[in-house]
C-alpha cells in the first residue's frame, strides 16, 4: 500500500481552502494508500495551536482533522519536521507539502506533490 506523508502546512492549507485531502487523493491515485505524518509534524501543529498567531485556530483544526482521517503518526528521529520528512523520503513514499524549500530538496529523493496541484485537478 502506498504511503502518503503529509507536512503540517498541508493540513492548514486544506482547512483554509476547504479541500478534502482524502477524497482528492483517492481521485488522483486510484489505488489504496495510507496517510502518514511524523511526530515532529504533530508537535509543530501542537506548538502552533497554543500560540497567539492567526494560524493557531487552523493548527487546532488540523490536529482534529488528523484524528478524523486516521493519519498514522510515525516516530520522529529528528527535532525538526523537515529533517524527518527528508529522512523518510528515502523510502517508497509520496510527500505532500507546500514548503518550497522542502519541495526542492525532496525532488531529488522522492515523488512530491503540493496541494495547489490537487486543488487545480479537482
Amino acid at each position: 500500500m502506498k504511503k502518503i506523508l503529509l507536512d503540517s502546512n498541508v493540513f492548514i492549507y486544506s482547512i483554509k481552502q476547504k479541500i478534502d485531502i482524502f477524497s482528492s487523493l483517492q481521485d488522483i491515485l486510484q489505488e489504496p494508500f495510507e496517510l502518514v505524518t511524523t511526530e515532529s509534524v504533530v508537535k509543530e501543529l501542537e506548538k502552533m495551536s497554543k500560540s497567539a498567531k492567526k494560524d493557531s485556530a487552523y493548527a487546532k483544526a488540523s490536529l482534529k482533522l488528523m484524528e478524523k482521517m486516521s493519519v498514522k503518526v510515525i516516530p520522529s528521529k529528528h527535532e525538526y519536521a523537515d529533517k524527518d520528512i527528508l529522512a523518510l523520503a528515502k523510502e517508497d513514499i509520496v510527500v505532500i507539502t507546500n514548503d518550497k524549500k522542502l519541495k526542492e530538496k525532496l525532488k531529488k529523493k522522492t515523488r512530491v506533490m503540493s496541494l495547489g496541484v490537487i486543488k487545480k485537478i479537482r
